[in-house]
């Protein structure tokens, strides 16, 4: 069956093959129509069209690029909030070895967090 189909495909003539798409839809009105909605597709209106979808994409851009300007202002700031979270886990992570283990390390390196977290806390 999948040859007979591919076969009956190769005997159709090119006009079948290469068919404009949507040329059957535009083949029971009068040519005149047709002319006519390509002049209007075609030409001014489409180009006004472009150029006010343009306008209106450079706008909504603009909007959007104004709110991320807002939020661009914190981000530093949320930057160093979250590298201050961070330190702080790990300042507790390492005194947590301090009394789990019984290493004496632990609690100096908590000390160093805490000194770096709170150098941060003044930016």
């Amino acid at each position: 069956a999948e040859l007979e189909s591919a076969e009956a495909f190769e005997r159709q003539g090119v006009s079948q093959v290469l068919r404009i798409p949507g040329a059957d839809q535009l083949s029971g009105q009068k040519v005149s129509e047709a002319e006519e909605l390509w002049s209007k597709s075609s030409t001014n209106a489409s180009m006004a069209y472009l150029i006010e979808q343009q306008i209106s994409n450079e706008l909504t851009f603009m909007e959007m690029q104004y709110d991320w300007d807002e939020l661009q202002t914190y981000t530093p700031y949320f930057l160093v909030w979250g590298l201050r979270s961070l330190l702080n886990s790990f300042g507790f992570f390492a005194l947590s070895h301090t009394y789990r283990a019984r290493k004496p390390y632990g609690f100096q390196v908590h000390i160093f967090y805490v000194i770096i977290v709170a150098g941060l806390s003044f930016i």
